[in-house]
C-alpha cells in the first residue's frame, strides 16, 4: 500500500504574501539609508541582494502572486504599494527586454 502525500498547498499559498512583506520591509530600509545618505556599498548590497531573492521567491507562485501583488498596488498601505509596484515594474521590464532579444 503506498501512501499518497499532499500539497502542502496553505504554505504555497501564503508564500507570495510573506515574500512581499519582506519586500517591503527591505524596501523601506533602503529607501531609509538612500534618504540619509548613511550608506555603505556593501550594506546596500546586501539589502539589494535581498531585495532580489524576495522578488524571485514571488515567482515560485505566480497565479497566487500576482493579485496579492495588484491588491498591494491598488492599497493604502505606500510602503507596501511601492514594493509591489517595484516587483510589478521590474518584472515587466524584464520580460519585454527577455522578448525582444
Amino acid at each position: 500500500m503506498t501512501t499518497k502525500i499532499r500539497e502542502p498547498r496553505i504554505l504555497v499559498d501564503d508564500l507570495p504574501a510573506e515574500h512581499l512583506g519582506e519586500l517591503e520591509f527591505l524596501w523601506d530600509q533602503r529607501d531609509s539609508m538612500m534618504r540619509s545618505g548613511d550608506h555603505l556599498g556593501s550594506h546596500l548590497a546586501s539589502i539589494e541582494r535581498r531585495l532580489e531573492a524576495n522578488a524571485c521567491g514571488l515567482e515560485v507562485a505566480p497565479r497566487i502572486a500576482l493579485p496579492v501583488l495588484e491588491e498591494a498596488v491598488a492599497g493604502p498601505e505606500t510602503s507596501l504599494a511601492a514594493a509591489a509596484a517595484w516587483w510589478l515594474a521590474e518584472r515587466t521590464t524584464l520580460k519585454h527586454l527577455e522578448g525582444s532579444m
